[in-house]
Order: C-alpha cells, then structure tokens, then sequence
C-alpha cells in the first residue's frame, strides 16, 4: 500500500486506496460481487490523511467497501475521526444511484457514509450537497457537518483547506492539505481536476460555466502542487498544477478547447432542461415504468429519431 510517489513520512500520514487493489477485492455474496465490479469499473480513488503524532485520520470519499476502509485504518494503527466528501454523487458517498439506475440495478445501494455516521463519525461536504446527500443514502442531517469556501479542518497537526469548486456538481470542493510543519501536501480535487481533464458538466446539477471559473482559480495554485484526483482514469493516480497547465486545461491559452469540450451534443442541449427540471419530481415519484412505457410509444411512432431522443434523455440522466 505504501508508495514512493505518495507523501508519507515523519507524522504526516498519507494513503491513497484504490478499488480491486486495497478494498473491493474479496466479495462475500453476489451482491457484494455485483458491487465490487462496479467498484473496479469506476476507478474512484479514496484517501486517508492524518497525523501520526495523534494517531488521527479522516477519510476522503468513503465508498464501495467501508468494511475495509475501516479494516485498513486499524491496520495502520490510526483512529478514523470523520469523513469528507469532495462532492454527493454516489460512486463518491455511496446510496443509491438516481433514477434510472437505481431501477436497473435492481436496486443496489452502495455502501459509503451511512455505515460511518451509524458508527458516530461526523462526514464534512458541501452545504449545497447536504440535502441530495441525506435523500440519496438515506442519512440524518445530524450526521453531516456543512463546510464552505475557505474553511479549515483539523486533524492533529494536518490542515485540511477546503476550496468550492462548483461545476460538476454545485457543492464540489477540492482540499488543500499542509502538515503540521507548514508545508503544502498535495490537492485531493474529487471530481473537479483530474489527470488531463476535467468531471463532466452534462450530468444535472453540472454548470459549465462554473467549472471554467472553478479551474481558474484551480491554476493560480503552485505549479508543484501535487494532485491528488478523484479517479485514476488513464491509470494516472497523481499530477500536479503544473503539468495540467502544460497538457491539460489549466492552460490560458486551451480556454477555446475548453470550452468546445464543454458544448453537449445538440439533442442534449435542447432536451436537458426539460429533463432537469421534471428530474427531482421524477426521482420522488418513482415514476420509471411510465417513463418507460412513454419511451416505447416514442420508439414506435418516431422509429429512428425518437430512438436518438430516447437516448439523449437517457445521457442526460446517467
């Protein structure tokens, strides 16, 4: 589990787990074995930082196999003393997927900060993910404590600086980490910067315009700053500042392919906001056999065309 790329040294301690290597390797049942393969397909990376003088540690984006997760912090001789969430989406937070997937998976809630708040740790996000974060995975306000921009959390000795970064969702944050001597350890930015790109802006809740803001401020940071994301897609597990402004989008000179990159297809961008604003009414009336069934209609009256609508409906959801 230790690596040379990763800081961990002297009372600052560091660990960055993964899917199919440290946790979600050993399923006890089909459903964990149903879990556990999406686990691996999702690439999320969940961290641990602490600060070993005080054998204190919290966990960044506890999800998938909070089983382990536990198991490793014991292991490592740390005591887990709460939790923080980058942003609310489930594959980050656990719960159940929103609709359809909570319907196709039949349904299969993931594990995540539920199993912690039942255990009395306290998870830390984003105000303006609290209320998507109770209705998903079916926790009690009493466990979440709201951050904003700026503030400071800390464990033992380490600083943990949170920075709102909206944009993938509207309460995403990123988390600036110093040790107890001051020094600056690396940005964890979930699902805002990741190696070469960014998170996706089409999904409900996104703003494009927010996460082109949002990775503006992300630059003015040093470029050795080492980050740490939210998934390791490409199989890359770190980058730093200054490489994303070279190859990446934190460059001032990519802000056009920036923002081409950001355009949805055009059958998105005429049906998405129909599609998020009937969203929450859809989600709480479980209204997917109708929507379903109206899919079909749509498939044999319009053949080709109401399939593509079908579709992009369909994009805009999941």
């Amino acid at each position: 589990m230790s690596d040379a790329n990763f800081p961990d040294d002297g009372t600052f301690f560091f660990r960055q787990l993964l899917p199919g290597r440290d946790l979600a390797v050993d399923p006890s049942n089909p459903r964990e074995r149903q879990l556990f393969s999406m686990a691996h397909r999702m690439l999320n990376c969940i961290y641990l930082v602490g600060d070993r003088s005080t054998g204190e540690c919290i966990v960044i984006d506890p999800c998938w196999d909070v089983a382990a997760i536990k198991a490793i912090v014991k292991m490592q001789g740390m005591r887990l003393i709460g939790a923080v969430a980058t942003h609310a989406h489930p594959d980050h937070i656990g719960g159940y997927f929103p609709f359809p997937l909570n319907h196709l998976l039949q349904p299969c809630r993931i594990p995540g900060i539920k199993e912690l708040i039942d255990d009395g740790i306290k998870v830390y996000m984003h105000s303006s993910e609290l209320k998507t974060a109770v209705r998903q995975t079916e926790v009690s306000m009493r466990g979440l404590i709201p951050v904003t921009h700026d503030q400071v959390l800390q464990v033992g000795g380490v600083t943990l600086k949170f920075m709102h970064t909206p944009g993938h969702c509207p309460g995403c944050v990123c988390i600036l980490v110093t040790d107890s001597v001051g020094k600056v350890r690396g940005l964890i930015s979930g699902d805002t910067l990741l190696p070469g790109t960014f998170g996706r802006v089409d999904l409900p809740g996104a703003n494009p315009k927010a996460m082109a803001q949002s990775l503006k401020c992300l630059a003015e940071l040093p470029d050795e700053t080492v980050v740490y994301p939210g998934h390791y897609y490409n199989r890359m597990r770190l980058t730093s500042i200054g490489r994303e402004k070279v190859a990446g989008f934190l460059n001032p000179t990519h802000e056009n392919r920036l923002l081409t990159s950001m355009q949805p297809r055009l059958a998105i961008r005429i049906i998405r906001p129909f599609v998020c604003a009937l969203y929450p009414f859809i989600q709480r009336a479980r209204l997917f056999p109708i929507i379903v069934m109206l899919g079909l209609l749509i498939l044999l009256r319009a053949g080709f065309y109401g399939l593509l609508a079908y579709v992009a409906i369909a994009w805009c959801l999941v």
